[in-house]
């Protein structure tokens, strides 16, 4: 059974299970086309052969994303599989995980083809989350920077979600909350998201949104945005 799930004419998803701590958070990767019909990947998961095969039977795969810097744990393991690729990644995950003397440092503004965009969220050195715009479908791509477990079967795993602010809504957890550094340059950063024009989030934890993304965001950053004069 095929892992690629559809979400827009252009976006595919790939779910993968992941669990720290006895939380059952999972995770996701972002497959974009690219107007040239070449692939990129946002977030890789751990790929089978099967899953392989069915990327490149949708295209060629030109570039890998590390989002930010702790989605990295199967990104040597992409780089295996697609050498040929180019591999961008946030500044300072070299030095975090080595091996990566290839790879290209994500700027902080900057776009593919003139399509896919993306701006880095600052004020979290510890982090460094790039945030994707896919306009073809006017989708939003994140990766911790919101959750949304509306809910979830596994008590343990709900239970945290629930202290972490994370149970039945959508939006950023205590944990990243905590990891704020510069509370003004994050909400800084903010605004200019809105300027894309998106309906649909996808996110790395939890269930991406197909409908009035961008309101959402609003009101999950209503006190940021307002900080900021947004």
């Amino acid at each position: 059974m095929s892992r690629l799930r559809p979400f827009t004419n252009t976006i595919w998803l790939i779910d993968h299970p992941l669990k720290l701590a006895g939380v059952q958070l999972g995770t996701r990767s972002t497959l974009i086309r690219l107007p040239s019909g070449e692939l990129a990947m946002i977030s890789p998961v751990a790929f089978s052969d099967e899953d392989q095969a069915e990327i490149d039977h949708l295209g060629e795969l030109k570039t890998i994303i590390a989002p930010n810097l702790f989605h990295h744990l199967y990104l040597k393991k992409a780089m295996a599989r697609w050498p040929q690729a180019r591999v961008l990644v946030p500044p300072g995950l070299p030095e975090k995980i080595g091996e990566l003397d290839q790879a290209l440092a994500l700027s902080p503004t900057g776009e593919l083809e003139e399509s896919l965009s993306w701006r880095r969220i600052e004020g979290m050195p510890k982090l460094r989350e790039h945030v994707f715009y896919e306009p073809q479908s006017g989708t939003l791509i994140l990766t911790d920077l919101c959750f949304h477990f509306p809910d979830h079967p596994h008590l343990w795993t709900r239970m945290f979600m629930r202290l972490n602010g994370a149970l039945g809504s959508f939006g950023p957890t205590r944990v990243l909350r905590s990891g704020i550094a510069d509370k003004e340059a994050f909400a800084a950063s903010l605004p200019a998201l809105l300027d894309w024009e998106f309906e649909r989030i996808v996110i790395a934890h939890g269930e991406p949104l197909s409908e009035a993304g961008k309101r959402r965001f609003q009101e999950a950053f209503a006190a940021e945005l307002a900080r900021a004069g947004a």
